[in-house]
């Protein structure tokens, strides 16, 4: 019989000592072991070996109780893989809760922040020093070196002097820190004036003056600094600048917005040492010009003259009875050219910054080319008949003249070697007033 078995259902009986093999051994833990080091031929090694021994009923029951086993044992599988599954979705979801929470956090400080940094921010804005109703963003204060002036007055025997003397040489543009530079308030002010009124801003004894800017000037001061002080202006934005060097008296001074309607910037400057300057307070305004050619309509540093002025009442006197502008510009400039002499003496010894006085060249009826555009330039000024004063390179050397609005156009007129009987071949401006 266990021939017959053994011959009908070999692979059967192999199959039925394998799984009862594999249930003893998964009761005693070392299932996996089993599978790992033994194979089918060794499997059917081990049935032969047990053969003689084992009954057919032995055998039956060895093969429920693997199936059983083995029943069991994925039933156990599968509850371990539910476990498993339910425990990585808890793990995930207390994950995703963390992460949330987090976020939340994270959201809550970075709030918290922004508006740390807003109120920053505004606080930033307020200036820290106090300045007129006018002037609505001041700025933190800064301070730079000046190292860069437009030009210097060298001497030559045609060449005027002016307040960007050989002495200011450094200027600078930029409001930045140097070593140089003392540790000192620089506050910075904007405002939009009205074209009618007094608008006055100042700060750190500095002030300045906009009521008549749209008439093309401004007036400036300072109080109480014991070096030098110089003003900068610059115009839209631009790098370039006029510079004029100004009393500390508290005594104003009249500067030209020749440049026309825009957005100026006015910087004071004060002397470090040397040619060394630290802005000491800076106001930017808006300027429209009621007249493009207002700013050569009025006085100025470099063509100072009021209504009392001896060269104003001489002016009136020669235009007196002239028909036109032209006319004007004719008995004017014909009166200066034939009554005023060069002053050679004057010129050798030209002090560092002269201005020009044209009352006093009218009273001495000699002076440099400096004078006789200043006086030329005041007289015309006064009578309505607008006129600039132009410092530059007359055939190679420095020299001022004048261009006069006449006809409709800007004609150049040069007093100066008009007095000479003679005229320079070419003119090159640098600078105008």
């Amino acid at each position: 019989m266990m021939k017959k078995n053994g011959m009908n259902g070999k692979n059967r009986w192999i199959r039925t000592t394998a799984l009862a093999v594999a249930a003893v051994l998964a009761f005693s833990g070392t299932a996996n072991t089993f599978a790992q080091a033994m194979d089918t031929d060794a499997i059917a090694g081990a049935y032969r070996a047990a053969l003689p021994v084992v009954s057919v009923a032995a055998v039956d029951r060895s093969m429920k109780l693997a199936e059983k086993a083995l029943e069991e044992m994925k039933a156990a599988a599968k509850t371990e893989k539910t476990e498993n599954t339910q425990k990585k979705e808890e793990t995930k979801n207390q994950s995703s809760e963390s992460s949330k929470t987090t976020s939340s956090v994270k959201k809550e400080n970075t709030g918290k922040t922004e508006k740390t940094e807003s109120q920053v921010s505004s606080s930033a804005k307020k200036p820290a020093s106090s300045s007129s109703s006018s002037a609505k963003k001041p700025a933190s204060s800064s301070s730079s070196s000046t190292k860069k002036p437009a030009s210097s007055s060298s001497s030559s025997t045609k060449k005027p002097a002016s307040s960007s003397s050989s002495s200011t040489k450094k200027p600078a543009s930029s409001s930045s820190s140097s070593s140089k530079k003392p540790a000192s308030s620089a506050p910075s002010a904007s405002s939009k004036p009205s074209n009618g009124g007094t608008t006055t801003l100042k700060n750190n004894g500095c002030e300045i003056d906009t009521s008549k800017a749209a008439a093309g000037t401004i007036r400036v001061r300072q109080n109480g600094n014991p070096t030098k002080v110089k003003v900068l202006v610059y115009f839209n934005g631009s790098s370039k600048y006029y510079q004029y060097t100004i009393p500390t008296n508290n005594t104003w001074t009249s500067i030209p917005l020749q440049s026309g309607s825009g957005t100026y910037k006015v910087r004071f400057m004060k002397q470090v040492s040397g040619n060394s300057y630290s802005q000491m307070y800076s106001v930017t305004f808006q300027v429209g010009m009621q007249n493009a050619n207002s700013a050569y309509l009025n006085p100025s540093q470099y063509v100072v003259y009021n209504s009392g002025s001896a060269c104003v009442a001489k002016a009136k006197s020669l235009v007196s009875g002239a028909g036109s502008d032209a006319q004007k510009v004719s008995k004017i400039y014909s009166y200066i050219v034939n009554n005023i002499s060069y002053d050679y003496d004057k010129m050798k010894n030209l002090p560092s910054g002269y201005l020009p006085n044209p009352d006093s060249t009218l009273a001495s009826r000699k002076g440099i080319c400096f004078d006789y555009a200043a006086l030329m330039a005041a007289m015309l000024r006064s009578q309505g008949v607008p006129c600039k004063l132009v410092i530059g390179n007359a055939d190679g050397q420095y020299h001022a003249w004048n261009m006069v609005y006449v006809n409709g156009s800007w004609q150049l007129y040069d007093p100066t070697f008009g007095a000479a009987g003679q005229r320079a071949g070419s003119y090159v401006a640098e600078r105008v007033y």
